[in-house]
C-alpha cells in the first residue's frame, strides 16, 4: 500500500506533480478498498474558502490531493490548494506572522511573497539571533529560486548594526578588572554574517589580552588568556603559559608559594602546583604546631603562677 499526501509532493517537487500525478494514476497503486471519492472533500473546501476558513480549506482540498481519490481533476485540486495557501500566507502576514506567511506563500508557489515575509520576519525581530539565522538560512542556502543577493545585503546591514552595538557596550564596559567575553561572543555571532568581522572581534580580543597580560601578576594573567583562547590564538596563549611557569619558579624561589602556585596552574604545570600546595599546607600544619605547642607551654606557666 502506497498512498501519498500530494500536499507534500508538491513542496518537494512543484511543478512535476501534475506529470507525477498521471503517472500515478495509470500504474494504479491503490487497491480496491483505498480507492474513495474525492467530491466530498472538494465541496466542503470550495464550502469554506467561500466562508474565509482557508486552512480548514486547505485540509479538505489536500484530503482529496490522496493518489487514491476518484472522480476529482487533480490539476483542479492542485490549484486550489495552491491558492489556498496563498490567501493563507496572506492572512498569517496581516496578523504579523511573517515567518509562517513564508511557509504557505512557498506552498502557493508565491516566491517574491515568500522572500518579501521572510525580510520583514528578520527586520521584526532584528535583534534576536535565532530569528536572523532562519532568515540568513532561508536566503542563503537552497531556498526556491536560488540565492537573492539585494535580501543578504539587507540582512547584513541588520548584522553589523547590532555587532557594532556590542561592540560599543564591550568598549564601555571593559576593565582590567572586569572581563568583557560576553560582549566579545555577542559580537561575533552577529558579525560573522559580515565580511572580516569576526577577525575584527577576534583582533579586539586579542588587544584585550595583551593590555592585560603587560602585568606580570597573577591575577592579569590569568584574566588575560581567556581572551587569548576566545581569539584562537594559539601561539600566545602558549607564549603566556611559559612565562608563567617561569614567573612560577621566580616566586617559589623568592618563598612566595601562594603566587607560585597560581603560576603554576596558569602555566598547566598541575602536578607542580599540586606538590608545592602539599608542601606549603604542610609546612602550615608545622607552624601550626609549634604555635600551638607553645601556647600550651606559656598557659602552663601562668596556671603555675597563679596558683591553679
Amino acid at each position: 500500500m502506497r498512498t501519498i499526501a500530494w500536499c507534500r509532493l508538491a513542496l518537494a517537487l512543484g511543478g512535476l506533480l501534475a506529470g507525477l500525478s498521471a503517472a500515478v494514476r495509470a500504474d494504479d497503486v491503490c487497491e480496491e478498498r483505498e480507492k474513495f471519492d474525492g467530491r466530498p472533500y472538494v465541496q466542503r473546501a470550495q464550502t469554506a474558502e467561500q466562508a474565509g476558513r482557508f486552512k480548514e480549506a486547505h485540509a479538505e482540498a489536500s484530503k482529496a490531493m490522496s493518489v487514491c481519490a476518484r472522480q476529482i481533476d487533480a490539476a483542479q485540486v492542485q490549484a486550489m490548494t495552491r491558492r489556498l495557501a496563498g490567501k493563507i500566507g496572506e492572512q498569517e502576514e496581516r496578523a504579523g506572522r511573517p515567518e509562517e506567511a513564508a511557509r504557505w506563500y512557498l506552498q502557493a508557489e508565491r516566491v517574491p511573497d515568500a522572500d518579501r515575509a521572510m525580510l520583514k520576519h528578520a527586520q521584526a525581530a532584528s535583534q534576536n539571533p535565532a530569528a536572523f539565522h532562519k532568515a540568513w538560512s532561508y536566503f542563503d542556502r537552497g531556498r526556491p529560486g536560488g540565492r537573492s543577493a539585494s535580501h543578504i545585503e539587507e540582512l547584513r546591514k541588520i548584522a553589523a548594526a547590532n555587532g557594532e552595538r556590542e561592540l560599543a557596550a564591550e568598549g564601555k564596559h571593559f576593565t582590567p578588572l572586569r572581563d568583557t567575553l560576553d560582549e566579545l561572543g555577542r559580537a561575533r555571532d552577529w558579525l560573522r554574517y559580515v565580511d572580516r568581522g569576526e577577525e575584527r572581534v577576534n583582533a579586539r580580543a586579542v588587544a584585550r589580552g595583551d593590555a592585560l597580560a603587560r602585568d606580570d601578576a597573577p591575577g592579569p594573567l590569568e584574566r588575560a588568556l581567556p581572551y587569548y583562547r576566545f581569539a584562537g590564538d594559539a601561539a600566545r596563549e602558549k607564549a603566556l603559559r611559559e612565562r608563567a611557569g617561569r614567573l612560577g619558579d621566580a616566586a617559589a624561589a623568592k618563598g612566595d608559594a601562594a603566587a607560585a602556585v597560581r603560576y603554576y596552574e596558569l602555566a598547566g604545570l598541575t602536578g607542580k602546583a599540586a606538590q608545592l600546595a602539599r608542601n606549603v599546607k604542610a609546612q602550615e600544619q608545622k607552624a601550626e604546631a609549634k604555635r600551638r605547642q607553645a601556647f600550651d607551654k606559656d598557659t602552663k606557666a601562668l596556671e603555675k603562677e597563679l596558683g591553679l
